[in-house]
C-alpha cells in the first residue's frame, strides 16, 4: 500500500524465491503425476491405447498442478507480475523434465527414446499438457491482476 491508501507496484520476487518454486512445483505434481503414470500404463493405455489414456490423465493432471501452484505459492510468494510468473513457470518446467529424463534413465531408458516419444500422438499430447503445467503460474497471476478489488 502506498501512504495514499492505494496498491503499490506488484513485489518483485527475487531469483532464489522464483528457483524454489519451480522446484517445489515441479517436484508436486511430477509425484501425482508418477503416480498417475502407473495407472495410465498398467490400466488404460491396454484398456483404450496411449493416446487416449494420455487424454483422460491430462485433466487430472492439470487440476493438480492447479492446486500444486496454488500450495507452492503460499510457500515461495511469487507475487502477481506475469513476467516473474512466466519465469517461474520455466524453471518449473526444466525440473519436471529433468526429473522425468531421470527416472528414464533409472529405469534404463535412454535420452533419445525419452526424447523421440515426444513425436508419438500421446507423447506429443503429453508434452503439450506439460506446457500447460508451466503456463499456470502465469494464468494464476493474470487473473489475479485482473479480479476486481473486493
Amino acid at each position: 500500500m502506498t501512504a495514499s491508501g492505494r496498491p503499490g507496484p506488484p513485489r518483485t520476487a527475487r531469483l532464489s524465491t522464483l528457483l524454489l518454486f519451480g522446484v517445489v512445483y515441479a517436484a508436486l505434481v511430477f509425484a501425482v503425476g508418477f503416480a498417475l503414470g502407473v495407472v495410465r500404463v498398467l490400466v488404460l493405455a491396454p484398456a483404450v491405447g496411449p493416446l487416449a489414456a494420455v487424454a483422460i490423465e491430462l485433466p487430472f493432471m492439470l487440476l493438480a498442478s492447479w492446486v500444486a501452484c496454488a500450495a507452492t505459492e503460499r510457500v515461495a510468494r511469487i507475487g502477481s507480475r506475469e513476467g516473474q510468473a512466466l519465469v517461474a513457470g520455466a524453471i518449473a518446467f526444466v525440473m519436471l523434465l529433468v526429473m522425468e529424463a531421470v527416472l528414464g534413465a533409472a529405469m534404463g531408458r535412454s535420452l533419445v527414446a525419452w526424447l523421440r516419444d515426444w513425436l508419438t500422438p500421446a507423447g506429443a499430447t503429453g508434452l503439450v499438457g506439460q506446457l500447460l503445467f508451466a503456463l499456470v503460474p502465469w494464468i494464476r497471476a493474470r487473473s489475479r491482476r485482473r479480479a476486481p478489488d473486493a
